[in-house]
């Protein structure tokens, strides 16, 4: 921490020297302390500010109080003393100041204080009061009134820096301020200028404000990183203090993190040790409080090549361990991540999957208001076909959210507040049922077809090692990128040897390869998750899998089966399988919130849209647009609109120039006029607000609209337009899968939804009604759309007959 004067030595300092002068951290300039400057001869040379300092000279540098000297050498350059090599002599000077042996009291040493605040010491008795005090999650925090030029920050205008940082990174000021007392300062008078332009959080402990933390605010949604952060009370140094340590200590359990922005994220039972290092005294606490709990470490991943940074998770839980017992969770991190970095509901599912992977069971019930209400909730095992699957989906519901199964939420009158409780009641409830359902009943998969096509890859695998042994004349491993890179290297051509075309057979060979290869882990992976006893796969749905929203598909992941393999996904005997496949559903959403006029009267009058769109694009009448150019250029341009492709990546895409790129996308908009304006409009309220909100009123908090990288805004103002389109076309579905869900025969069961299709197993004698059945609950338009919806149907024995049959329909 770099050390700054105490506001009271300013007034001592003015009144032996005149006028006091500091650096912008608040440190006293070196140069007015010089009391001796001498060359490198020995002979005295003047002080002067704005002269050249020659090489080897040298200054004396003495404190004004108790007199102590330091000797340093000069540096060889015109920048003189203001070079970066003085700071530690600032640093010396600004500690011996502030130590009170230089105020005439040599009793003791304070550590240093922040300028704007006289905090409170710590109060006597005991530190730790116990996980017994859960009767006030609210804990009154004392300390000194803010001044008056520290602005609260929930005070401040839409738009502010502050605002922007904070929402960027996907908080809510208005919460910091209210909840936790968090200011911003954007201006403060002499000698506290250190604070400004900085949120300032407040460090309460033990009931008392200890201390403070400053984030300092360049610009909007940028921090610097190379300042002073952080201020403690005198005698309370960082060591000894626990970040949010009097409301965690409410609950019984404790997530360990660096930061006061990792326990933003992780909720009130989180708490921070103010840096990578646990001392001796945060341990004592952690052990003592959470002695009969459980202790989560969630420290930073990032620590690079340092193999001690990297192992700080598991150091510092096997020493809780020796004190604590087994209940201590490491939680592993991506590489290069905090936990500030990751969303609510991912850092939850990470320290809720090592607690599973480690055998320690989190007390999902106290932990109703922390873990995220929409966050994936699974079922450990597969749940026997004889439960009712509405009754799992409302005990696993219940279980997230901490209400009785059936009866009201906890968390409802904060949906409401937030204007969520819509979507709550009416999309993500109905889908969590409709998860817990397809789970329990599982997926049939062809086991005899899985056990050859097992035996054949690998045959096959084995045929293509010693094919392209032969081609490349050596042994390569066709897995390893540097050895076929090298091998392809060594065949090819030179300017004097003609090419023998071994190299391209080499290139063929361990694509094919890597193509059965691919297949055969999927293979694999599937005969593994079979159950023996009914043949069937119970996969993990989590209706809230991605940022937009949409379904995800795990455990086997079979939303991503490659198409040749899905006839392995079959009906079992007497039964079929009815595919419903929204069409073109993302486009339809475009026209719904654009309300373009053209792509209104395309989905009106059952127009091609992809054809005229490369009409549009090419400039020729619909009739000469070729089937080629239709499925080319009309699906590449509509579905670039959608994900926001850039003129480069439609020039990749279609091998084509930039200029040509661009050309075909002013083409578009010159058309689609209502489009372009809405995508504008998009990113205005997405810069302004922070967020984008859906349809049906999710939001997604977008990190990176004011950072200073082009690229790293311009993706977040592309996830603006498309989570907009891709998150209201997932409610959509969700919408379609509850009706789907709630009127079908019982007989007939869903069994897995995969994008924008449902697949649905239904006994052979039903199977023409329950198809018209499925498509025209899913064509009716959900309320509040006005675009017609469209369905395409397919039927099979198995899932590859149903997309083939729909094909041609």
């Amino acid at each position: 921490m770099a050390h700054v004067l105490r506001p009271e030595l300013y007034d001592r300092l003015e009144e032996r020297f005149g006028d006091v002068r500091v650096t912008n951290q608040g440190q006293p300039l070196v140069e007015d302390y010089v009391t001796e400057w001498v060359d490198r001869r020995g002979r005295s040379v003047p002080q002067l500010k704005s002269r050249t300092v020659c090489r080897g000279e040298t200054y004396r540098v003495s404190c004004p109080f108790c007199g102590d000297e330091r000797r340093r050498l000069s540096i060889s350059h015109a920048w003189g003393l203001r070079d970066s090599r003085t700071g530690g002599d600032r640093l010396w000077l600004a500690k011996c100041f502030n130590e009170t042996n230089c105020l005439g009291d040599p009793g003791r040493r304070h550590e240093l204080r922040f300028l704007v605040f006289g905090t409170a010491p710590l109060p006597t008795g005991p530190a730790v009061c116990g996980p017994e005090r859960v009767a006030a999650r609210r804990t009154p925090v004392t300390g000194p009134p803010l001044p008056e030029w520290l602005a609260p920050l929930h005070a401040l205008p839409a738009g502010d820096p502050a605002r922007a940082y904070l929402l960027g990174r996907g908080f809510d000021p208005d919460l910091l301020g209210r909840e936790l007392g968090l200011g911003f300062c954007n201006w403060a008078p002499h000698p506290y200028g250190e604070a400004r332009n900085r949120i300032i959080v407040p460090i309460a402990f033990c009931e008392r404000v200890v201390g403070y933390q400053g984030r300092r605010i360049d610009g909007p949604g940028q921090i610097e990183a190379d300042t002073p952060k952080w201020w403690t009370a005198a005698g309370t140094p960082k060591s000894r203090v626990l970040y949010n340590y009097d409301m965690a200590r409410t609950y019984s359990v404790a997530v360990v993190c660096e930061g006061v922005t990792d326990v933003w994220r992780v909720g009130p039972c989180g708490v921070a040790l103010f840096g990578l290092d646990l001392s001796a005294e945060q341990e004592r606490l952690l052990a003592e409080t959470w002695a009969g709990g459980t202790i989560v470490m969630s420290l930073d991943h990032d620590g690079g090549d340092n193999p001690t940074a990297q192992r700080r998770n598991g150091l510092y839980s096997d020493r809780l361990r020796r004190r604590v017992g087994n209940r201590v969770v490491e939680v592993a991190l991506p590489a290069g991540t905090d936990p500030a970095d990751l969303g609510r509901a991912t850092l939850w599912s990470l320290i809720r999957a090592a607690a599973e992977r480690q055998g320690v069971v989190l007390p999902l019930d106290e932990l109703a208001g922390v873990i995220p209400y929409l966050g994936p909730v699974r079922s450990p095992e597969p749940v026997a076909p004889e439960v009712r699957p509405d009754e799992v989906a409302d005990r696993l519901l219940a279980q997230a959210t901490g209400g009785a199964a059936g009866g009201p939420h906890p968390v409802e009158e904060r949906l409401a507040a937030a204007g969520l409780g819509h979507l709550f009641r009416e999309v993500e409830y109905p889908a969590a049922v409709v998860a817990a359902a397809m789970r329990a009943h599982g997926v049939g998969v062809d086991l005899p077809l899985l056990e050859v096509l097992e035996f054949e890859f690998g045959v096959r695998l084995g045929l293509l090692h010693e094919e392209i042994a032969a081609a490349a004349g050596r042994r390569i491993n066709p897995r390893s990128h540097a050895e076929v890179s090298d091998a392809i290297r060594t065949l090819a051509p030179s300017a004097a040897t003609p090419t023998s075309g071994r190299e391209s057979r080499v290139t063929d060979l361990v694509l094919r390869f890597r193509e059965f290869s691919h297949a055969a882990a999927v293979v694999a992976n599937l005969l593994g998750r079979v159950d023996r006893a009914t043949g069937r796969v119970h996969c993990a749905f989590d209706s809230m899998g991605t940022d937009t929203g949409r379904f995800t598909c795990g455990d086997p992941p079979l939303h991503s089966l490659p198409g040749f393999m899905r006839d392995l996904v079959v009906a079992p005997p007497g039964h079929a399988l009815v595919e419903a496949d929204f069409s073109q559903v993302e486009l339809r959403v475009l026209a719904h919130v654009s309300r373009d006029r053209l792509l209104l009267d395309a989905f009106g009058t059952g127009v091609d849209l992809h054809r005229r769109t490369a009409a549009l694009a090419l400039g020729v009448p619909e009739a000469e647009v070729s089937d080629e150019d239709r499925n080319k250029v009309g699906k590449a341009v509509n579905f670039g609109i959608v994900y926001g492709m850039t003129p480069h990546g439609l020039a990749r895409k279609l091998g084509i120039s930039g200029p040509d790129a661009r050309a075909l996308l002013d083409a578009y908009f010159d058309a689609h006029s209502g489009v372009r304006d809405w995508i504008e409009r998009t990113r205005s309220e997405a810069l302004r607000d922070g967020f984008v909100t859906t349809l049906y009123g999710r939001r997604r908090l977008l990190h990176g609209l004011h950072s200073p990288e082009p690229a790293v805004r311009d993706r977040a103002l592309r996830q603006a337009v498309n989570t907009v389109i891709q998150g209201t076309a997932a409610e959509i579905n969700k919408l379609a899968l509850a009706r789907v869900h709630r009127a079908l025969d019982p007989r007939c069961r869903l069994v897995l939804t995969v994008h924008d299709s449902v697949l649905v197993e239904v006994p052979c004698e039903l199977l023409g009604g329950v198809a018209e059945q499925i498509a025209g609950l899913m064509r009716a338009a959900p309320p509040g759309f006005s675009v017609p919806l469209d369905v395409k149907l397919g039927t099979g024995a198995s899932w590859g007959d149903c997309q083939r049959a729909a094909q041609y329909t």
